[in-house]
């Protein structure tokens, strides 16, 4: 749930002095954070207390006010020795002037996300509000300065300081708060009069949740309004499995779901002290809490993964060579309404740069085709000097890659980046492309300082930047690829449906190449299946193929996104079932894919030779995988997504790998 202000103190004593003591609210508990407002009627700093942090505080306030805001994170001492008397913090007012007015509040606010607070704010969030001269005054209504730096259900607090400097009796007014604020402290010190003026002081503390007024710049609500930023943002489904506790455990997950159900892994805003790895299909993970995991928050191989309001932080390098807020590798995933940093990285950086979300297509990963990242706040420090600094918002990098990251078989095409914020992103671009086909930005705002603000590299192809984005940070050399004007395409195009949606096929519809394979009605028949391995191929010992269409050899691990090779009778002109005609089989739970030619014709039946692979095993156990299997089966073509898969090879010791 949002953050909000669950209680506040204050403080205006009418006598002058060169402090004020401010008393935490009442039902503080270890882990809220606390939020106080000292003034004075003087252009003057304050010295803090233990254990209290910056937020703001003016090198020289105004010619008649001085003020400050500062945090702490509660701990056991802010409820006192008995566990009930609150403590007591005295702001101490720097210089030797005469004793001048205070005031002053300290804020409780709970369901904050303390965890991302550094030692200086953000200050690029954060303003204060001195008032004028006058008597009297009224509360200042411009809007928050900045408004793309706030997103859906931020808490935004206001403190508005007034002071008087008219000689005789204080009269002092601040004004009535705006109808669409919550006033928690208003009011005003009657320190006493003098001819030069400069006693009295006035505060009002209020906070609103952040409602965006128009579309666009990463502040837009989630589509139908039922999904926000971070933990706490989506509902937990019925039938989720429940985390209910921290832990300091890596969280492996190798159960899949279905396309038609999702098996759902809430953690309720509990704490994984290490990383969230994900070895499983039609899987989502939400409402957690990771820190301290190595390489990457959240490491994703599956396809139709949802990662859904997260908050990623703390990354170690580990060994690994990468800090990144996720890793993934799969068709049809959907990062969602993450938070990624301020702090992500943990400890040394061993020649490591932080980036918030990356995927790559080497041998050892796969291709990454039909994304969706929507709605996720990426973050870095502010400062280009730290080592730390986000260094790209999101990096894709295709089988084709020029940079290393590349030599996979597979195509990562159909991409839609849509209503993220993107902050500190200090290398040479914010996001980057390179063996991506189709990548779509729209809605988003940049924030950050780099180079450009995308990259799409020559092995890239259909790159769209949408004139709907916003640019508030300093991008030397502008966007980086031609602008389109207008808006990109919906959501809903990449199977996304607030709360918790499920992914779906291809945007604008499936397709399975050829004979097709997700975009209409199934159909089962009856055919004959036979086998062939990496020793019995022609020529033996290779995988060749005729006819490639997804593979450039036989291969193939029996997903819906990766089916397995499959030869029928004739020639590449001759073909009984046409090249890229897509089937599944149930007695296998693999779907395959028509990509050779050279089985044996039959009469009556159609026949489809099924590669088995073998080429890691001994020709008697992809001959005992062949033999039993062989014989007439029913078939489904045209099949959907979602039917159960054993994924690999088939072969395996002593027979199929079923």
């Amino acid at each position: 749930m949002p953050a909000s202000v669950a209680s506040a103190t204050q403080s205006f004593p009418n006598t002058a002095a060169t402090s004020i003591t401010l008393t935490c609210p009442a039902g503080t508990q270890p882990g809220d954070l606390l939020l106080a407002f000292p003034c004075n009627s003087l252009p003057a700093l304050y010295t803090l207390p233990t254990g209290w942090k910056l937020v703001a505080q003016p090198a020289s306030a105004s010619s008649d006010v001085g003020s400050g805001a500062f945090y702490r994170i509660a701990d056991a001492t802010d409820i006192g020795a008995d566990g009930a008397t609150p403590t007591t913090y005295t702001f101490t007012r720097s210089g030797s002037a005469a004793a001048q007015g205070h005031a002053g509040s300290i804020l409780r606010v709970i369901g904050a996300d303390v965890s991302s607070l550094v030692s200086a704010w953000p200050a690029q969030r954060v303003g204060l509000t001195h008032g004028t001269t006058a008597s009297s005054g009224s509360f200042p209504s411009d809007s928050p300065s900045n408004p793309a730096k706030f997103l859906a259900n931020d808490l935004l607090i206001r403190a508005y300081i007034a002071g008087e400097e008219a000689a005789g009796t204080p009269n002092l007014s601040m004004g009535a708060v705006p109808s669409d604020w919550t006033s928690r402290v208003s009011g005003a010190t009657a320190a006493g009069t003098s001819s030069s003026g400069g006693y009295d002081i006035g505060l009002v503390v209020c906070d609103q949740l952040w409602v965006p007024s128009s579309a666009g710049g990463g502040t837009t609500p989630p589509p139908s309004g039922s999904q926000s930023l971070g933990v706490g943002g989506i509902g937990t489904p019925a039938g989720a499995i429940l985390t209910t506790a921290d832990s300091s455990a890596v969280l492996n997950i190798t159960t899949s779901g279905t396309s038609s159900q999702q098996r759902v892994y809430d953690g309720q805003g509990h704490t994984i002290n290490g990383q969230i790895n994900i070895a499983a299909d039609y899987v989502t993970v939400q409402n957690f809490y990771v820190r301290g995991a190595g390489g990457a928050g959240i490491y994703s191989m599956g396809t139709g993964v949802i990662i859904q309001n997260c908050d990623i932080a703390q990354v170690i390098e580990g060994g690994t060579g990468d800090i990144n807020g996720v890793n993934f590798f799969g068709d049809n995933t959907h990062i969602l309404y993450n938070r990624i940093g301020p702090s992500l990285v943990s400890g040394a950086l061993n020649g490591a740069r932080p980036d918030g979300i990356q995927t790559w297509d080497t041998p050892s990963t796969r291709s990454s085709s039909n994304v969706l990242i929507l709605g996720n706040r990426i973050v870095g420090p502010t400062d280009i000097n730290d080592a730390t600094h986000l260094h790209q918002g999101v990096v894709a990098e295709g089988a084709a890659s020029t940079s290393g990251g590349g030599g996979g078989s597979g195509q990562s095409q159909n991409w839609l980046i849509d209503s993220n914020y993107f902050e500190s992103a200090f290398g040479s671009q914010c996001l980057k492309f390179d063996g991506i086909n189709g990548a779509q930005i729209t809605r988003n705002t940049f924030a950050g300082s780099a180079t450009n603000v995308v990259a799409s590299t020559s092995v890239s192809s259909g790159t769209a930047y949408y004139s709907d984005n916003t640019v508030v940070g300093t991008y030397s050399s502008g966007v980086g690829v031609t602008t389109t004007n207008g808006s990109g395409p919906s959501p809903s195009g990449w199977g996304y449906s607030a709360p918790g949606g499920t992914p779906g096929g291809t945007p604008g519809g499936g397709g399975g190449g050829g004979g097709g394979g997700g975009g209409g009605t199934e159909t089962t028949e009856t055919v004959y299946l036979t086998g062939y391995s990496y020793q019995d191929n022609t020529p033996p010992g290779s995988a060749i193929i005729s006819m490639p269409v997804i593979h450039s050899v036989a291969g193939g691990t029996g997903t819906f996104s990766d089916p397995i090779t499959a030869a029928v009778p004739g020639s590449p002109d001759t073909a009984e079932t046409p090249a890229g005609t897509k089937f599944y089989v149930a007695v296998l739970k693999r779907y395959f894919i028509v990509e050779d030619t050279g089985a044996s014709k039959y009469n009556n039946i159609r026949h489809f030779d099924l590669w088995v692979d073998g080429q890691n095993f001994a020709r008697s156990d992809s001959d005992a995988c062949m033999n039993s299997y062989t014989g007439n089966h029913p078939v489904i073509f045209n099949p959907q997504d979602g039917h159960p898969v054993t994924v690999g090879p088939l072969t395996g010791a002593g027979g199929c790998v079923i």
